[in-house]
């Protein structure tokens, strides 16, 4: 038996109440331990703890499993649990303006008067562009590279001594899956003119053409490069990609500078390269390590005060405690700062807020995990085909966010489903539409959300052979619905095996379209099969039939010969020397008879 629950304070918010009523449900059923409760709910006792504690919101699942360990109503637990969502809605305030805080979303080069914290590692890498023609930009991910290349390199480019002397352009990509088609039009936006790759040099006389006078200097900036490793499958390409790129970069006369973002755990992938372990042999790297805890105040308070808030210097010294031992941390304080804004009292950001929405380690999973709760079954489904899809698995390396295209996601359930899941994920900040592509916000959602994980890792490999049908699947249609392409025999029986069960639901138009065509040539050439063999029976039978007619035939006439000569017939037989034939011998002695005459 524990100590009795203190009184619930006035003052507290619906989320504490919620929890302090939880906690008293389960001192009326005996105050059982929280391992005990885990083994009656099939919830771990954590879980059922944090429900308990007030600091998160606790999913619908995971509550009414507390409720019913605890021998609760469970349909009087589940409208409560809605109250309580529905009044932390309400308490959220007005927005009245842009947020001073991206969330899980890279800062952009508009965003640069809000970006703080990084203005050494800023300095330390124009420098380092301003004497180097290739840079690599390494960091773990969630350690802040794309924020430094957009929001603080890009509008360095206009200001910085080091880069004066020259108009600077910045040409701004990922590589998505198709790298060199991504990079002509990345540099026919800039160029303002179409541009056609494949010949060797084809990049640096595009960049030279866009400006005769050799005034500008273009500074090609390449985010998300690890890309070209885990979304990319053609290495042709790949190699073509960087064979192209530093081509413009390296070289007399040369008018570009190339920086790379790249995740540090694919270093690796890069030496791969003979031009890329060049330059990493040659030290052209920026390494973006950890924040300091001024950095981080900086980060935390200087937005704030931009907006015309205050931050509660608890709630500071907190965040700095939370995020100091989280490597790749930012986007998590990010998002946990984006929604501790939104939960602020007047123009104060508080603790209680930070608390209340779960703070660092519980913002961003409580976020996807409320917003999954209010879908019903159907967008549950959705949400999960989305979020499924929009991750890249890694073999050997962690899971990373996977950009695909609308096409891919606006069958995998009802369309307007889709679109609505999407819009309140948008709205969310979860993922990001843009005009051809969606994507995650950020991959810190893929470690962070315990459920997507489960996702992910639990039927990893259904999620694997899903993925396999659907590059087949794009392979397919982009080349004209090639039947060669087609699956047939051991891998359409493992394909089609895996679709007859519940993950059929998953399969998006062109998918379903893919296997169909692959059982429709499969029967196509069963039949074609089937008719050589029919052909083949049928010729065979006559051949036999014409043999067993000429037998008959044949026999009867000597039948017949025997019959009506039997004397001349037997008397030469008989003296017909070894090993030859008897009919022509007897024919010989006896061209009178009528049988022979009438032959």
């Amino acid at each position: 038996m524990g100590r009795p629950e203190r009184p619930l304070d006035p003052d507290q918010g619906p989320l504490q109440r919620f929890a302090y009523e939880l906690r008293l449900l389960r001192g009326k059923a005996g105050q059982p331990g929280y391992r005990e409760l885990a083994r009656r709910a099939h919830y771990s006792a954590t879980a059922l703890a944090e429900a308990a504690g007030g600091r998160t919101v606790p999913s619908l699942p995971v509550t009414l499993a507390f409720v019913r360990a605890c021998g609760g109503d469970p349909q009087e637990w589940e409208a409560r649990h809605r109250e309580l969502v529905e009044a932390l809605d309400r308490t959220d305030p007005p927005d009245d303006g842009p947020p001073p805080y991206p969330g899980l979303t890279a800062f952009q080069p508009e965003d640069a008067d809000r970006y703080f914290g990084r203005d050494a590692l800023v300095e330390r890498l124009v420098h380092q562009v301003a004497r180097t023609p290739v840079v690599a930009v390494f960091g773990a991910s969630g350690s802040g590279k794309s924020s430094l290349i957009r929001a603080g390199l890009i509008p360095a480019t206009r200001t910085h001594p080091a880069l004066s002397g020259h108009e600077w352009s910045c040409v701004l990509l990922t590589p998505t899956g198709r790298p060199l088609r991504e990079l002509a039009r990345a540099v026919a936006d800039v160029c303002g003119a179409g541009v056609s790759g494949g010949e060797p040099g084809w990049l640096d006389r595009a960049l030279r053409q866009a400006d005769p006078g050799g005034r500008t200097r273009f500074l090609l900036l390449i985010d998300q490069f690890e890309e070209l490793f885990t979304l990319c499958q053609n290495p042709r390409e790949r190699a073509a990609f960087i064979d192209a790129v530093l081509d413009a970069c390296r070289g007399p006369g040369r008018v570009a500078r190339l920086v790379l973002g790249i995740r540090a755990d694919f270093y690796g992938h890069c030496t791969t390269h003979p031009g890329l372990l060049e330059v990493l042999e040659q030290g052209d790297q920026v390494l973006v390590g950890p924040m300091t805890h001024d950095e981080l105040r900086a980060a935390i308070t200087r937005p704030a005060a931009l907006a015309g808030l205050t931050v509660e210097r608890e709630l500071v010294a907190t965040m700095i405690a939370d995020i100091s031992d989280e490597p790749g941390g930012l986007p998590l304080l990010a998002h946990a700062l984006l929604e501790t804004y939104r939960r602020r009292r007047g123009t104060t950001m508080t603790m209680a807020a930070y608390r209340e929405c779960g703070g660092v380690h519980g913002a961003l999973a409580q976020t996807a995990e409320r917003l999954y709760a209010e879908f019903d079954a159907a967008e549950q489904e959705v949400a999960r085909q989305i979020f499924v899809r929009l991750t890249a698995l890694g073999d050997g390396i962690c899971d990373t966010r996977r950009r695909v295209r609308h096409g891919e996601l606006a069958t995998v359930g009802h369309p307007a489903t889709v679109r609505r899941v999407l819009d309140r994920l948008a709205a969310a900040r979860l993922v990001v539409i843009g005009t051809e592509c969606v994507e995650v916000a950020h991959e810190a959602l893929i470690r962070a959300w315990p459920r997507l994980n489960r996702w992910l890792t639990d039927d990893r490999a259904d999620v694997l052979m899903h993925r396999r049908i659907t590059d087949a699947t794009r392979l397919w249609l982009s080349s004209g619905r090639d039947p060669e392409l087609l699956y047939r025999s051991t891998l359409l029986d493992q394909a089609m095996a895996w679709a007859r069960s519940r993950y059929r639901t998953g399969l998006n138009a062109a998918e379903r379209e893919f296997l169909n065509a692959a059982l429709h040539e499969r029967d196509r050439q069963i039949r074609s099969r089937r008719r050589r063999a029919l052909r083949l029976r049928v010729a065979i039978a006559a051949v036999v039939a014409l043999l067993a007619l000429v037998s008959v035939v044949a026999l009867r006439l000597w039948s017949d010969a025997r019959e009506r000569h039997p004397v001349a017939v037997a008397g030469r037989l008989a003296a017909a020397p070894s090993g030859t034939d008897p009919l022509p011998a007897a024919r010989r002695t006896a061209p009178h008879a009528p049988w022979f005459r009438s032959r």
